[in-house]
């Protein structure tokens, strides 16, 4: 049979993480994550897959069964982690192999959509990933944030807040695409790993906090690098939340100089912390793919779509022929039997992917010559299905670490 992917056995799991802590092993932060990731409960091996030489694991990829908001609806997702093969068999196309298994094994497991945080885009754009979401990478002088009296309300968290602090997450952002609905179970295996310190407002109960790491500054021969509080989240539903964490912060810079956020621009307006001097970057951050077009597009249009009529969608994918079959999205939903109509739109998987997700828009793409349609009729079905979303995968969430 030759080499080829294989599901590993229980018994390889150690052998697994000993491959992927080998691969990965740069710091202290790569050591811990590899058996959080890898060996903690909300890990199942039978979604991971390996490649066998010389009678052990020399390559391996791991998919993590997720779900992620996409215009509102819960898209059950393939989270690829931990992509590696051991240094002395590289070069032999082992890693592709995975990632071109990876796509039959998703769809296999109903996993309709996937993400991943790529180590090169272009890499992982061979397999029909694409640039899929941004964040804002936030920096601020904590000297030049208010100091809000309510912050006398924030409080180290305890305990017993989990539940609270869970819940309040899960009522702001619910339904925001790219975002993860988080289990009880997530939040038990990664409060401590994911999230460091925590900080509640609690003034008639808890209305925001912020997770948070103190990182000191060094100084070097030629440089000096400040120290900083790196957030790790932020939520506040409240302004008066905002203003005491905003306080807080202000309160942190007799320790430290410098804070960072990655965030994205709805939680940065609610946080009120755009309103004070800072700068915040632009950057990308994952990439997305779909795993099986019909699924991914019943999901958004069960039973009605905002179209007055249909339009046939058609797409090109290499790996993935099964979505190579034309489906139509209609007044009452999705058909994949053929539907009267001249309207249709055609694209690579990679760049649908973007307009599935929001990333782009399809007027967006028609003017990088990334999508065809029969004629402008056509681009303003696919406007009114696809508008434009802010895609953001919250740090927390990562299938990296």
């Amino acid at each position: 049979m030759g080499i080829q992917p294989l599901t590993p056995h229980e018994s390889e799991h150690e052998e697994l993480i000993q491959v992927c802590a080998r691969c990965f092993r740069a710091g202290d932060q790569e050591d811990l994550a590899i058996p959080h990731i890898l060996g903690g409960p909300l890990y199942d091996i039978s979604y991971a897959r390996v490649i066998h030489d010389d009678g052990k694991i020399v390559s391996a990829l791991s998919i993590l069964p997720r779900e992620m908001w996409v215009r509102g609806a819960a898209m059950p997702l393939g989270g690829i982690s931990c992509v590696c093969t051991l240094p002395e068999y590289r070069q032999h196309g082992y890693a592709g192999m995975l990632c071109d298994d990876s796509i039959h094994r998703m769809h296999e497991r109903g996993l309709c959509t996937s993400a991943l945080m790529p180590f090169s885009y272009e890499y992982y754009g061979k397999f029909g990933w694409f640039e899929g979401g941004a964040a804002l990478a936030y920096e601020a002088a904590l000297s030049d944030l208010p100091n809000y009296a309510e912050a006398a309300d924030v409080r180290a968290s305890e305990p017993g807040d989990l539940l609270a602090i869970a819940e309040l997450q899960a009522g702001i952002v619910c339904g925001r695409t790219g975002y993860a609905p988080r289990s009880a179970q997530w939040w038990e295996v990664n409060r401590e790993f994911r999230f460091g310190d925590i900080a509640v407002y609690d003034r008639d109960g808890i209305e925001g906090y912020i997770a948070y790491r103190l990182q000191p500054g060094a100084k070097g021969e030629d440089s000096v690098t400040p120290s900083r509080i790196a957030v790790c989240e932020l939520v506040a539903n409240s302004q008066r939340a905002a203003r005491g964490l905003c306080g807080f912060l202000n309160r942190c810079s007799d320790r430290t100089e410098i804070m960072r956020w990655n965030t994205d621009t709805a939680s940065l307006r609610a946080s009120t912390l755009g309103s004070y001097p800072h700068t915040a970057r632009r950057q990308r951050m994952f990439m997305y793919r779909i795993v099986d077009l019909v699924e991914a597009l019943r999901l958004l249009f069960d039973g009605k779509a905002p179209i007055a009529e249909p339009l046939k969608i058609r797409l090109l994918d290499e790996i993935g022929t099964w979505n190579e079959c034309p489906v139509w999205i209609t007044p009452d939903g999705l058909s994949t039997k053929p539907v009267s109509t001249a309207n249709h739109i055609e694209a690579d998987i990679r760049h649908f992917s973007q307009l599935h997700i929001g990333y782009r828009t399809a007027s967006e793409l028609a003017s990088l010559g990334l999508l065809t349609f029969s004629d402008p009729r056509a681009l303003d079905l696919a406007e009114a299905l696809f508008p434009r979303q802010e895609p953001y995968f919250p740090d927390p969430d990562s299938f990296k670490w």
